[in-house]
């Protein structure tokens, strides 16, 4: 489903070197490495958010890194999903119409039904879904990020540091719900970050 090889990116005189790597649906792939080392630039990389030096990602078959900015921009919005380490919701929308929204981007339609059936496999309650985003705690809005970011069914889920300010308790949460989402939808999970707590979670590994 996705691969790299020879991804090499640079800011100003700092350059990265990626090691080459490929996953298949399904499978669970934790990059790791101390801060600095590039971690969120591969994950940017692999989202087509900004593209490579050299080198090439290939995604369902196609060598991604070479498409034009909108073609990656549709791909990522129909075919990939996202949680970020710094969650951003729109304030005056609730978390249903937020959702509903996703997928509408992505080019389907999910009704509130769907919606709810989604939420509640992934121990949501259906009431928070019409809340706003400053209704819900901490935990809350990032259930509701992992809900948003698969409830277009997409290919390859991208999640950035998602763990880094978690208590143990809060961190296996967490990892239990990528699982369970992981399982609804067969996406590849490619998770980053430095936390050693989650490294028993994946089933690949890659150092940088």
């Amino acid at each position: 489903m996705l691969n790299t090889k020879n991804i090499r990116f640079s800011y100003g005189s700092k350059e990265f070197a990626f090691p080459d790597f490929e996953i298949e649906s399904g499978d669970k792939l934790l990059i790791s490495g101390q801060s600095g080392c590039g971690k969120t630039t591969l994950l940017h990389l692999l989202a087509g958010l900004i593209s490579p030096k050299s080198g090439e990602i290939i995604f369902q078959n196609q060598s991604f890194s070479q498409l034009k900015s909108n073609q990656r921009d549709r791909i990522r919005t129909q075919q990939m999903g996202l949680v970020w380490q710094h969650l951003v919701f729109v304030s005056t929308l609730t978390l249903m119409e937020q959702i509903q929204q996703t997928a509408v981007w992505a080019g389907k339609t999910v009704d509130s039904n769907q919606v709810v059936q989604l939420a509640e496999s992934l121990d949501i309650q259906p009431d928070q879904l019409n809340h706003f985003p400053n209704q819900l705690s901490g935990g809350e809005r990032q259930r509701m990020a992992v809900l948003r970011a698969i409830v277009h069914q997409p290919k390859l889920l991208l999640v950035d540091e998602a763990s880094s300010h978690l208590d143990d308790t809060r961190t296996q949460q967490l990892m239990e719900l990528l699982n369970k989402a992981v399982e609804q939808t067969q996406a590849a999970l490619v998770f980053v970050s430095h936390d050693q707590r989650i490294q028993p979670y994946f089933s690949k590994e890659v150092r940088l």
